[in-house]
């Protein structure tokens, strides 16, 4: 019976020791649940230095406002007691604020940009010290509220912060100083606004490139339908003439139907990279540096779909980012049967789904019964993927906020390795990816000379790729 059980606890930790397997040493396998007043969502997740883990969202308070929730966590897990109380940050702003983006200052300050909605709606950027209370230094009393819509959020080298949003049914783009008041120099006192006619269009995300040209990606809508629009601006807010057509492009009603973009990446100079939905499903797009779809990208005319789930209920990608070996990582959400999972999906740099990574390139993940979905993504130093989003168990009003991580590369899934010689032992230890470590010698009167004794740690136990398996040989009996 003992045999029995450490070969299943083996091939569990096999299972999750591979690329998209859940990380075990991660909150309770893998994932992270965390119930907030009358129900919280995650909707951007940022990574500090110190491998802390910042989420933003919001809580929605029966009868009040919804308010900007933000939360950190330990590389663990757990939540971080040091931040504002508890671990956690409430922020109101007088009427109903949803947060949907965060970033991390280089001076570990704290920026989280989202809409209000009230009388009118608007744009709502606060930042944070550290410690998480709020930067007074910062608009007024740490938060900024502008006329307009905000969604995306990008920092600039310069410590000038760009917000991404919808005005007037077009694109908004607004350019803060450092201090939150509005950048002169940025279009019309700080805000462009682009309009995409017939259609109402919203940015859904940020890039800024080496050259400090903005990207901006989102979704052109028209009797419910929604299409891919981006636009890529001069650092002075102008559209950029080379880009597109006078520095937009629109992929509206081609056989490609695509139906939104929600991010984007830069992969170095050659692509931008756009992820969304195509036909309610996982979509990745390339483009060219000037706005042509890239033949050479994806499986579809510079695009590759997929579906990530087992039905045909599909998904979509609402975060993207680049692993440092060049693959391509985008979280999002699927559907199974009414029910919402996490969804994360990984391509090579061309845009194909990278088979290493769970089999087929994509892995789902369900925290409750309810809709769970992903809506932010981090890749931390050593690899590994957190995703930050919501789950719904049993229709908690607003959900929960959930958080997955996830194992990027092989880790070493420790064989069973007693009774080996050391060199049959030592390939086993490399097939599995871990490594030979100190092996030290005793006498046995029950294992033969050159054969393991003992191990350390033993069959099963998961450890980072290449950590070193402490060996006991017999020297035979004495």
């Amino acid at each position: 019976m003992r045999s029995i059980g450490l070969a299943a606890l083996a091939l569990a930790a096999l299972v999750a020791g591979r690329p998209g397997g859940l990380d075990p040493s991660f909150g309770s396998g893998g994932k992270v649940v965390t119930v907030i007043d009358d129900g919280a969502t995650a909707q951007a997740i940022a990574l500090q230095r110190d491998g802390k883990l910042v989420v933003a969202g919001f809580v929605a308070k029966y009868g009040s406002n919804s308010n900007f929730e933000v939360a950190r966590y330990t590389a663990r897990g757990r939540l971080d007691r040091r931040f504002g109380q508890g671990g956690k940050v409430a922020t109101d702003f007088g009427a109903f604020a949803y947060a949907h983006a965060v970033k991390i200052q280089p001076d570990g300050k704290i920026v989280v940009a989202g809409v209000v909605v009230g009388s009118s709606e608007g744009v709502a950027v606060a930042r944070y010290r550290p410690d998480g209370s709020l930067d007074s230094s910062f608009g007024a009393g740490g938060k900024v509220l502008q006329p307009g819509g905000g969604f995306a959020l990008a920092l600039q080298r310069d410590g000038k912060i760009v917000v991404g949003g919808e005005e007037n049914r077009g694109f908004a783009v607004y350019r803060l100083e450092p201090d939150g008041s509005l950048d002169a120099g940025f279009g019309m006192n700080g805000e462009v606004t682009t309009p995409f006619e017939p259609y109402s269009a919203a940015v859904r995300g940020l890039a800024i490139q080496p050259d400090g040209k903005i990207v901006a990606v989102g979704n052109a809508a028209q009797h419910e339908r929604d299409e891919w629009a981006i636009a890529r601006y001069y650092p002075d807010g102008s559209l950029d003439p080379t880009f597109g057509s006078g520095g937009k492009v629109t992929i509206l009603g081609n056989a490609l139907s695509l139906n939104g973009a929600t991010a984007v990446a830069l992969q170095g100079k050659k692509r931008i990279l756009v992820a969304g939905t195509s036909l309610s499903h996982v979509a990745l797009a390339g483009f060219r540096p000037n706005g042509a779809l890239d033949p050479g990208f994806g499986v579809n005319q510079g695009v590759t779909t997929l579906d990530a789930t087992s039905t045909t209920s599909g998904g979509s990608a609402n975060a993207i980012r680049l692993q440092r070996d060049g693959k391509i990582v985008i979280a999002g959400e699927g559907s199974d049967q009414g029910t919402g999972k996490f969804v994360i999906a990984r391509f090579d740099r061309n845009g194909i789904p990278d088979p290493s990574f769970s089999g087929d390139g994509s892995v789902t993940t369900s925290l409750s019964s309810g809709e769970d979905g992903a809506y932010g993504l981090v890749i931390q130093r050593d690899g590994k993927l957190v995703a930050a989003g919501a789950a719904d168990e049993n229709g908690q009003t607003g959900g929960m906020i959930a958080l997955v991580r996830y194992l990027a590369s092989p880790s070493c899934t420790v064989p069973s390795v007693r009774s080996l010689r050391l060199a049959a032992a030592r390939r086993a230890l490399i097939r599995a990816h871990c490594s030979l470590g100190r092996v030290t010698l005793a006498f046995s009167s029950t294992v033969q000379e050159g054969r393991v004794i003992s191990q350390r740690p033993g069959p099963g136990a998961l450890r980072p790729e290449r950590s070193p398996v402490r060996l006991v040989v017999s020297r035979g009996r004495r």
